[in-house]
């Protein structure tokens, strides 16, 4: 979810290796703007895969690769995967908040890029339910694992879940203690 360029090519090897494991595995990339949608597709033709878009109603039951076109689906499409891989990780963006694919209670993988989200990736890390990955065999190897157990699989997207579960409710903190600063403030002023 959330790919940006580079990172397709990345996650299409790694699907060519899987699919050597399992000949019926389906990817679908979700490039970060829609807009990328064909470039995306075209790649994916290009590494031999048939495509198909989802905005033209899903997946062909040829296709291994489909394509999410539209905003507004990626909550859903991780919650219909088994594993997510959050892009922007492994280019320079510094990663896309993993937050939707674990309330979808999905384990999912990101790029070393993480800075601008490295205190919620530490807390996903802390519940082990989040794969450090570098490269498609990384990818494979973890996605293949992952596959081949699902008790693992089901019980690290619990966990994922249970995360989000436990750091609810942190908008309305950060909200309650801006507007004390700011009544603090206000009656600092009134006092002078």
């Amino acid at each position: 979810g959330s790919t940006h360029d580079g990172e397709e090519a990345i996650l299409l090897d790694a699907h060519r290796r899987l699919r050597q494991r399992y000949p019926r595995l389906r990817l679908t990339l979700v490039p970060r703007h829609p807009a990328r949608a064909d470039a995306v597709a075209r790649l994916a033709q290009r590494h031999g895969f048939p495509v198909a878009r989802l905005s033209a109603g899903g997946p062909a039951d040829d296709a291994s690769v489909a394509i999410g076109d539209e905003m507004g689906t990626l909550a859903a499409l991780y919650g219909a995967a088994d594993v997510a891989f959050v892009g922007g990780s492994l280019d320079d963006t510094g990663g896309h908040n993993p937050i939707e694919a674990a309330a979808a209670g999905v384990p999912f993988l990101m790029g070393p890029a993480r800075f601008k989200i490295e205190e919620i990736w530490q807390r996903f890390a802390a519940a082990d339910c989040c794969h450090a990955v570098e490269n498609a065999a990384d990818i494979a190897a973890i996605v293949g694992a992952l596959l081949e157990d699902p008790q693992r699989r089901h019980a690290e997207g619990r966990r994922a879940q249970n995360v989000v579960a436990a750091n609810r409710g942190a908008t309305r903190t950060v909200v309650d203690r801006i507007c004390g600063w700011i009544d603090d403030a206000g009656q600092a002023r009134r006092s002078r």
